[in-house]
Parts: C-alpha cells; sequence; structure tokens
C-alpha cells in the first residue's frame, strides 16, 4: 500500500537480524494548520538551528560514529547504523541525500523532522540523540536502534497462519499495544501534533512488550503556519501511488498520508478541518485491521482505497469477517472512530483507548448490548414468522431465525421476545424436514429396521422348533413339509443378511417379504386357511409394516392377505386337495401336510398359538420401549428449554405440547 505526495522508507529491518528495524524517512509536501495549539506545543522554528550551527558540530563527526550497515533508504534520505563510539552503543542515523540536502526547504523539512520527533518525549516514541551534519556536508540525526516487528509483519503472521503466531499474538495481546499506540498519539496532540500516517507499518512491538509509534515525517504541528508550495507542472497521480513519489492535487492542496488509512478530510484536502480526530479514523482503520486481519478499505491502487474512504463503507469487523468472532463492543468503536464526520468519531485517541480499555477490563457496555439484543431478536421473530408460514426458502429462513435468536439470547439472557421466538421455533416442526435431519432420521429408521429384521429372523426360525412335534403328530406329506420349512428357513435367512448392514436391508427386504408370504401360503397344508395361519400372517404384515420403507406397506399388506386368499381360491377350484369341508353343519379339517391324532395336534395347536402372541407381543414391545425413549428425550428437552423462557413461552410449549398427545 503506497503511501501519497511522500519520500517513504516506512519501516526499514536490518538485513542480519529481520527482528531489528529503524523508523525512517518521510518528506512532507505540505504542513496544514491545525486547531491543536497548546501552550506546551512543540517549537520547530528552523532559525533555532542554523546551518552555522549544525556545521560546528561535524569534527566530531568522525571520532564519534562508525558506520556499519544501511538499514533503508527514500526518497529524502537513507538510515544507517552506526555504532556510537562516545557512548558505546549502536544508533540509527538518518541522513538527508546530497541532492536533497541543496535545498533549503528540504533542509528546513528534514532539520523539522527531527526536532518535533526529538521533541515527542515519551516512551512509546523513538527518542532522538543528536543532530549535526556528517563531513560531507550532510544533514543528519540520530535515535535509538529499537527492536522487534512491526504490526504490519504481525498481522501478516496471524492472516497466513504462521505457526505459533496465534499464540504469542493474542487479541488481548494486540488490543494490549493498540492502547499504548493511542495513548502515545493523544500525547502527541497534546502538544499540538498530528502524526496523518498511521498504519500498521508504523507500529512496532518490542520484544519486551515495548510499543513504538514511527515515522513522524508527515507530522503536522499547530504552531507551523507555513505552506509548502506545490512546485508548478506537478502532475496528479494515476494509478498505484507506490510508483510515484509526486503529490495528489485536490482543491484546497495535496494529499498528504497512506490511501486506505487517511481519513476523509485528508483526501479531500480539507485542511481547517484536520484535528486529533484525524489521527482517530486512522487508529480505528487499523484497528479493523487487528481484528479482521483485512484492510478496512481492501487492496488496491490509491484511487480506488480512497474513493472506498470517501463512500464510506461497512465498517463492523462482525459483518465484514463473521468467522472472527467479534464482540459487538469492539464493532461499536470501530464503527464510531471510522465514522465518515469528524463529528461522530471519538474526540481524542484518549477517548478511544479509554473505550478499548473499557472492553479489556470486562466493563461492557449492557445498554448497547441490550439494545443489539432487541436488533436481533426483531430479525429473529421476521425470519420466524416466513418460516412458520412455509414456502422454498422457509428452512433458510428458520435457520436464519435460529441464529439471530442465539445472538439476541447471547447478548441479553432476559429479552423476552427473543425467548418467544425460541419456544415457537423448538414447538413448531418445520413442515419440510431439514435433509441434516432427514438424515438422521433415515439412520434411526435403518437401525429400527435392522433390529426388526434380526428379530423376524429367530421368528421365523422359530417354526424348525416344532419339527419333533410334528413327527409326533404324523406326517402325510413330506415333500410339502419339507417345501414349507425350506421358505420359513429361507425368509430366516434372508432376515439376518439383512440386519447385517443398510446396504443389505435394501437388496433383501423384498426377498424377506416374498419368501415370508409363500411359507405362510404353504402352511395353510397344516390346517387350512383358517385355522392358525391367520394370527401368523397378521403379526408378518403388522411386522412389514412398522419397519419397512413406506413404499413397501401396500405390497406388504396385499401380500399378507394373498398368502390367505390364495390357497383357499386354489381349493375351491379344485386344483389341490381341500385341506376343509363342512359336512352336516361340522366343519370338518383335512390336512395335507400332517396326521391328525388328539392329543399331538391340540398341543401344537396350543403352543403355535401362544408362540404367535408371545412373538407379536416382543415384537412390539422392542418398538415401544424405542418410542418412549424418544418421547422421554422430547419432554427432558422440552423441560430444558422452559427454564430458559419466561412463564408466558412454557404455557406455550405444554399448550402445544399438550395438542400432539
Amino acid at each position: 500500500m503506497g503511501q501519497v505526495s511522500c519520500d517513504n522508507i516506512g519501516m526499514s529491518v536490518d538485513p542480519k537480524n529481520e527482528r531489528d528495524a529503524v523508523p525512517t524517512d518521510t518528506d512532507p509536501a505540505a504542513a496544514l494548520r491545525s486547531p491543536l495549539a497548546r501552550s506546551t506545543a512543540i517549537s520547530t522554528s528552523v532559525p533555532a538551528i542554523t546551518d552555522d550551527d549544525v556545521e560546528e558540530l561535524a569534527d566530531e563527526y568522525d571520532a564519534r560514529y562508525l558506520r556499519t550497515d544501511k538499514l533503508g533508504e527514500g526518497g529524502m534520505g537513507e538510515v544507517i547504523l552506526c555504532a556510537d563510539q562516545r557512548i558505546g552503543r549502536e544508533v540509527a542515523m538518518k541522513v538527508i541525500r546530497a541532492a536533497r540536502g541543496s535545498r533549503p526547504d528540504a533542509r528546513r523539512r528534514f532539520l523539522r523532522e527531527a526536532r518535533v520527533q526529538g521533541q515527542l518525549e515519551h516512551p512509546s516514541i523513538v527518542p532522538v540523540y543528536d543532530l549535526g551534519r556528517d563531513p560531507t556536508g550532510a544533514a543528519y540525526f540520530t535515535m535509538k536502534r529499537v527492536r522487534g516487528v512491526t504490526l504490519e509483519q504481525v498481522l501478516d503472521a496471524l492472516a497466513t497462519r504462521q505457526p505459533g503466531a496465534a499464540t504469542k499474538y493474542t487479541r488481548h495481546k494486540l488490543l494490549t499495544a493498540f492502547g499504548s499506540a493511542c495513548l502515545a498519539i493523544h500525547f502527541a496532540h497534546a502538544r499540538g501534533v498530528l502524526h496523518r500516517d498511521l498504519k500498521p507499518a508504523n507500529v512496532m512491538l518490542g520484544d519486551f512488550g515495548e510499543v513504538y509509534v514511527l515515522d513522524w515525517g508527515l507530522a503536522k504541528t499547530g504552531l507551523d503556519d507555513e505552506r509548502a508550495p506545490i512546485p508548478d507542472g506537478v502532475k496528479p497521480v494515476s494509478g498505484d501511488s507506490t510508483t510515484s513519489t509526486e503529490p495528489i492535487r485536490t482543491g484546497h492542496g495535496s494529499v498528504m498520508g497512506t490511501p486506505g488509512y487517511m481519513a476523509p478530510e485528508q483526501i479531500t484536502g480539507d485542511v481547517d478541518g484536520l484535528d486529533a480526530r484525524t489521527d482517530v479514523y486512522a487508529l480505528g482503520a487499523l484497528l479493523f485491521e487487528l481484528l479482521t486481519l483485512a484492510p478496512l478499505h481492501g487492496t488496491g491502487d490509491a484511487k480506488k482505497l480512497m474513493a472506498s474512504t470517501l463512500s464510506g463503507p461497512e465498517v463492523r469487523p462482525s459483518v465484514r469477517a463473521p468467522e472472527r468472532e467479534v464482540p459487538p463492543e469492539l464493532d461499536a468503536i470501530c464503527a464510531r472512530a471510522c465514522a465518515l464526520e469528524p463529528g461522530d468519531r471519538f474526540a481524542t485517541a484518549r477517548d478511544l483507548y479509554d473505550a478499548i480499555e473499557a472492553f479489556s477490563s470486562g466493563d461492557r457496555d449492557v445498554a448497547l448490548r441490550r439494545e443489539l439484543a432487541r436488533e436481533h431478536a426483531r430479525a429473529a421473530e421476521a425470519d420466524a414468522k416466513r418460516a412458520l408460514r412455509g414456502g422454498d426458502d422457509s428452512l433458510d429462513a428458520r435457520r436464519s431465525a435460529m441464529r439471530e435468536v442465539s445472538r439476541a439470547v447471547a447478548l441479553d439472557p432476559s429479552n423476552r421476545d427473543a425467548l418467544r421466538t425460541l419456544a415457537r421455533l423448538f414447538t413448531e416442526a418445520p413442515r419440510d424436514l431439514p435433509r441434516a435431519a432427514r438424515a438422521g432420521l433415515d439412520a434411526a429408521h435403518v437401525a429400527s429396521q435392522r433390529v426388526g429384521a434380526r428379530a423376524a429372523g429367530f421368528a421365523y426360525l422359530s417354526w424348525l422348533f416344532y419339527a419333533p412335534l410334528v413327527l409326533w403328530i404324523g406326517v402325510k406329506n413330506a415333500g410339502l413339509g419339507i417345501l414349507c420349512d425350506a421358505l420359513w428357513v429361507g425368509a430366516a435367512a434372508a432376515s439376518f443378511y439383512a440386519s447385517r448392514s443398510p446396504k443389505n436391508m435394501k437388496r433383501a427386504t423384498d426377498v424377506v417379504i416374498v419368501l415370508s408370504t409363500l411359507a405362510l401360503g404353504c402352511s395353510a397344508g397344516l390346517y387350512g386357511p383358517f385355522t392358525f395361519l391367520p394370527g401368523v400372517a397378521a403379526v408378518n404384515t403388522i411386522a412389514f409394516v412398522m419397519t419397512a420403507d413406506r413404499s413397501r406397506r401396500v405390497p406388504s399388506i396385499i401380500l399378507g392377505c394373498l398368502a390367505i386368499i390364495v390357497p383357499f381360491v386354489l381349493e375351491r377350484l379344485d386344483l389341490v386337495p381341500r385341506s376343509m369341508v363342512f359336512r352336516d353343519g361340522a366343519l370338518v379339517l383335512l390336512p395335507r401336510i400332517i396326521e391328525l391324532p388328539e392329543a399331538p395336534t391340540a398341543l401344537f395347536l396350543l403352543l403355535a398359538n401362544l408362540a404367535v402372541i408371545i412373538t407379536a407381543s416382543i415384537f412390539v414391545a422392542r418398538f415401544r420401549d424405542a418410542l418412549v425413549k424418544t418421547e422421554a428425550r422430547l419432554y427432558a428437552q422440552s423441560w430444558q428449554l422452559r427454564q430458559l423462557v419466561p412463564d408466558d413461552a412454557a404455557r406455550a410449549i405444554d399448550s402445544r405440547l399438550s395438542e400432539t398427545r
């Protein structure tokens, strides 16, 4: 992101140690008036230090400073790492370029920058040690060499998810550092100085908790009434300002600052409107980026960024980056700091600091939270009405309503409107089951089918338990008896196969229905179609109706009926031997498979009918147990919900639940 109308080195990093950096050079194109003048304002009057005064110091240069590495350079000058042999320490020396040093206005600005920064004695502002000329006649000043990383580097590490960055630079730590920067800026404002170029690259975090506000090259002092004229023939910058050092003309002057962080009044050239709130806007943009890990005005060329600034984009971090889960208090702080109109912003950087400190210390604005909760509750109610009306978007509306309700309740757990909407959403089921819920229901249904298939397999297999009793009764038609046994065993095997997996269930269910129906029809050869057989057919049909898919219900009922109808019709048409006849008002059974000795037959019929009752009861009981568990979970959830909502909403829940009983 470029800087307009300045020669900016920005932050120079020591090539031997990427964590060692120094603030460097900017060349302001103009000094604007400001209402910040105070009785303690900084004096930057150039005559205070003349060229002759500086000349006297040149002889001491070689004896004192030993240059080592170049740390950075820009249009105004370069920054060099030096050894201060008199004190025995490393310092950062900023030297004006020879081409610039020959111009009186450039020398005046260079000396002015040194004096402004040197007189801002604050722990978060890099101190200036010395001012003079080197043996070549170039003006220089030395500063403390600061070590650390810029906030720009920190945010880049967090945005790219570099290992350890999120742990080292937590939101709390970054907000603390931001607060320190706010206090440093407030101190400068109290001394009548505007920074005018605040951005992540100009805030440094030291290794031991230090915070530095860097690069005061564009600083504007309240007592400086000079205006540097724009040279004739200078053309407006087009495209990316990072490729040009020419100033951008406006109706009132040149644009000073970095696009994307400048306040609207800086862009429009409103000289008289520049005050503490101008830097507050830049701090707000910095805070937004700290919270979202993305620039407030995005990326692009200077014109695009300035157009975004003037248009007033969405400045709430929670809207622009919902995944970051930014609290509403910080949302409100960003919105106020980045307001288009200066009068809508925090009056001072100290006020911005106090707001951040209040949030960090847990002093949350209860009134703000309740107002935000009411907004979310109203949105939830509107979405709930749309969801309950039905329609293609009803599920999306319900999802949105639940989210809005959760936000409202999180902000204000006592919000009655949100709780009523929550109760309504919980107690009025959607007309169309959501896909995820449908998948869960289908999975539960398949599980119950597998349980039912396993139970049916044992029930079918129990037919063989009667084999010894049948042999005792006496077999009349062994072939028909063996066929009947084989069909029941086949139905049992298919049931066990179906119970092994959902895929098997789809394949084998129809086979089980067909084999069990054929086995029932064949079993009519025992005592005819109207004795014993109807009970077994009823249990078998009910089992399929309860467990099989809805599409198989009607076929199961039809096949259950055919298991009785077909043997009866075949006998009436004399296509098979009759198993019963009517003689002299009596029904005479003529079984085709077994004999009918009195004692064994009576015992067989007793045990078989008891087995039908027991099997049916066990089968239904298992499904009833599953239903009771489901109901228990439902009522437990509704009871817990009633503890969250007001009494009138709880009564509404009870009323709706009673209607479903």
